[in-house]
C-alpha cells in the first residue's frame, strides 16, 4: 500500500488509517489504555485505509492480521 501510495499520490487524497487492537493481551492484568500494555504485545488485529482516489471516489482497504 505504501508503496502505492508513493507512486501515484494523486489518487491517494485524504488518507485516513485506522488500527484496531482485541485489546489487552491475558497476561496483561487490568490495564485500560494502549500504552499500559507492553510494547511487544501491540499487535493490532486489522487496520483501514480510507481514502478519496482521483476521480473524487471514496476507497476502503481493509489489511487483516491472520496471526
Amino acid at each position: 500500500m505504501e508503496q502505492k501510495i508513493a507512486d501515484n499520490p494523486g489518487d491517494y487524497r485524504n488518507i485516513d488509517i485506522r488500527i484496531e487492537y482485541d485489546g489487552p493481551p491475558a497476561n496483561a492484568g487490568s490495564v485500560t489504555r494502549l500504552g499500559d500494555v507492553n510494547p511487544v504485545d501491540r499487535v493490532p488485529t486489522r487496520f483501514v485505509v480510507n481514502w478519496i482516489d482521483e476521480g473524487g471516489a471514496v476507497q476502503r482497504r481493509p489489511f487483516v492480521n491472520r496471526k
